[in-house]
């Protein structure tokens, strides 16, 4: 598990025990993306939220990945 899952699930934990009241706070706290914790504890499908992340990793680096490359990913 990376670092970045690692601090979501803590973000989930602190959530579901009371430790904090609202998502916003859990989110800036662990410093996870917002939409990724809610998607979360939505419980959206992983394989949907690994190909998001994978495109946002990817733009973060300057590139851009192509609909060919990104269906590629998703197969």
């Amino acid at each position: 598990m990376s670092n970045r899952d690692d601090m979501i699930q803590l973000a989930i934990a602190d959530l579901e025990s009371g430790v904090f009241t609202s998502q916003r706070q859990a989110d800036a706290k662990h410093q996870v993306p917002r939409s990724t914790l809610a998607s979360r504890l939505a419980g959206s499908s992983a394989a949907r939220e690994f190909i998001v992340d994978w495109i946002l990793e990817e733009d973060a680096r300057g590139y851009s990945p192509t609909q060919a490359r990104t269906r590629e990913m998703a197969s």
